[in-house]
């Protein structure tokens, strides 16, 4: 999202116009005024205070890609991929907050996936081998995949744990190529 230079306002007053003549925000951050430096960043001049506010963002798997909603405001997106979707999610956070002259980052962003959506994303994760390594009963795991029962505060943490566990210890292996 680039700021592009529209034309002045014009008031009937000339008085008045003096004093108005500041960069404001309008839909897709367009500004008025003359072109300046500010006018090629990503984000308007008016929009300098960073949101504080978090986000939480629920993703869903679609037949199309996938979507994604805010549990608290009417923010709702959807992409082809995670990646789109990322970028996507913070393109709509940002206009819903544009009206306050705020904007967001993905610091402001939180992002969750239910069980069964990580499974279904993470094809790779076996949740038979998750659940004997995390020492969680398989067919218990199984119906929290599936859908047919939701895991507990408790659960979801040692599942996310065990998870966790696993991809620390794939970032830190090495392979040996042979030469």
């Amino acid at each position: 999202m680039v700021c592009y230079p529209t034309k002045r306002l014009t008031y009937a007053n000339e008085a008045r116009d003096e004093k108005r003549k500041t960069n404001i925000c309008k839909s897709r951050f367009k500004i008025t005024g003359k072109r300046n430096r500010e006018a090629t960043t990503n984000r308007c001049p008016a929009m300098n205070v960073r949101s504080n506010k978090k986000f939480k963002f629920v993703i869903e798997k679609t037949d199309t890609g996938y979507s994604a909603y805010c549990t608290h405001e009417s923010i709702f997106t959807t992409g082809a991929s995670i990646a789109e979707l990322n970028s996507n999610i913070l393109e709509a956070t940002n206009l819903h907050i544009e009206e306050f002259a705020q904007f967001a980052t993905m610091e402001n962003i939180k992002i969750e996936l239910d069980i069964a959506q990580l499974f279904e994303y993470y094809k790779i994760l076996n949740s038979k081998h998750l659940a004997r390594r995390i020492g969680m009963n398989e067919t218990l795991l199984n119906q929290y995949v599936k859908g047919k029962k939701k895991p507990s505060k408790r659960q979801l943490i040692r599942i996310l744990d065990g998870i966790q566990k696993i991809g620390n210890e794939l970032s830190e292996l090495n392979l040996v190529g042979t030469t």
